[in-house]
């Protein structure tokens, strides 16, 4: 799992203060971290105002997809408390496969980390969040590990800065048990990626603006594929198109 502040550059101009940056920064680990942990996750490290955290590592954890996926929505829970008189919102990136966990480093210094494939597609998850105007990205294998429990929404396939080949990534939306809102927009959504591929970009237009209108106005992967059918009609490249998202920003 890979966590980001959202609008904390912004804060820290404001703030100036390094000091005051500093306790307002560690209010929001303190309340963050305490939802991996309750979750029996691992914080590998912070890297600025990012958590790093691994589950299933150092000790196996049978459930631990649907651990992350607890703290994942659990961390996007508490962005609606404020920290030191700021909301700040956590936007999370969690994947689900292989890693290479233990202590590495040099002989100057080291530290227990984890590397990998899998590593750096949580990371890419989270920067995601930030075109798609999402707060939880997970990857298709951590979906398939929660589905029975969570509410889900794909959001199509995306080649990732780095990668040659497509993968699904999908959104999470909150706890099964905790469905209280009415998802026929999530519904609508997922029509309109398969008539995206099936080349009826209006209809599929059409369908996206539906979803935004039944979510108050904005919804961040709608108006992303609205922009991107857009783009790709005024480059003449729309008719080619099966739906596959090419990012080239890591």
């Amino acid at each position: 799992m890979f966590t980001d502040c959202k609008g904390f550059t912004a804060m820290s101009e404001e703030l100036k203060d390094p000091r005051k940056i500093s306790e307002t920064l560690i209010a929001y680990f303190t309340e963050t971290s305490q939802h991996v942990l309750s979750n029996e996750g691992t914080i590998i490290k912070y890297i600025g105002d990012a958590v790093m955290a691994a589950w299933n590592a150092p000790l196996r954890q049978a459930d631990h997809a649907l651990k992350g996926a607890m703290a994942a929505y659990q961390l996007h829970e508490a962005s609606k408390i404020a920290v030191m008189g700021r909301t700040l919102t956590t936007r999370v990136g969690l994947a689900t496969g292989e890693v290479l966990a233990g202590n590495l480093g040099s002989p100057y210094r080291f530290d227990y980390t984890c590397i990998g494939e899998t590593t750096n597609f949580a990371a890419r998850l989270e920067s995601l969040n930030k075109q798609l105007g999402t707060d939880i990205l997970i990857s298709d294998s951590t979906a398939k590990a929660i589905r029975e429990q969570f509410v889900l929404r794909g959001l199509g396939h995306f080649v990732v800065a780095g990668k040659t080949q497509g993968v699904a990534i999908h959104e999470l939306i909150g706890p099964l048990a905790l469905k209280k809102e009415d998802l026929e927009w999530a519904e609508k959504f997922t029509a309109a990626i398969a008539e995206i591929r099936q080349g009826a970009f209006d209809k599929a237009k059409e369908l996206f603006r539906e979803v935004v209108w039944q979510r108050d106005g904005t919804d961040g992967p709608s108006e992303f594929y609205i922009k991107k059918i857009a783009e790709l009609e005024k480059t003449g490249q729309l008719s080619e198109w099966t739906g596959m998202v090419r990012l080239t920003e890591k």
